[in-house]
């Protein structure tokens, strides 16, 4: 992966969040466009229609980025107290990428599930910027990651 691009994740650093580790968005606004353009980038060649993140302060602007790029709407997916819901209802069969800072393995299976067989949406393929084994959990599902070493997951 470009140094740019590994330059830019190094700048933002992570945090913990609600859903696992977001980007720190609020450090560096060229760095999140760099990633966000990048992710966009690989993402493109599987046509999302949407992209499915978790509503997080920190996912929804690197997802923003990630949208405009392909010209998808947004799924932002919450879970309280056990209950998921996007914050708009999709349409049936909508081609959706997953996206996230960093999957773990309850958030990808949850979010991926909601989608696909609560929702009855097309995913596409997962994307993220960090990899973690969550990403390598459904070998017929396309993944793309930014980060060359795959991580241990956070607790989340």
């Amino acid at each position: 992966m470009d140094n740019v691009i590994h330059a830019a994740i190094d700048s933002l650093g992570t945090s913990p969040d609600s859903y696992g580790p977001t980007l720190d968005t609020a450090r560096d606004t060229a760095a999140v466009e760099t990633v966000g353009t990048a992710l966009a980038e690989e993402l493109d060649r599987y046509r999302p229609e949407a992209l499915a993140v978790w509503n997080s302060g920190d996912e929804m602007v690197l997802a923003h980025i990630v949208a405009r790029e392909l010209h998808a709407d947004l799924l932002y997916a919450s879970d309280v107290a056990g209950i998921l819901a996007f914050g708009r209802r999709p349409r049936p069969r909508q081609r959706v990428a997953m996206l996230a800072t960093s999957w773990t393995s309850r958030r990808f299976a949850s979010l991926h599930a909601f989608a696909a067989r609560t929702h009855d949406l097309d995913v596409v393929a997962a994307a993220a910027v960090i990899d973690t084994p969550a990403l390598h959990t459904d070998d017929a599902l396309p993944t793309i990651h930014l980060t060359a070493a795959t991580r241990q997951e956070d607790a989340s």
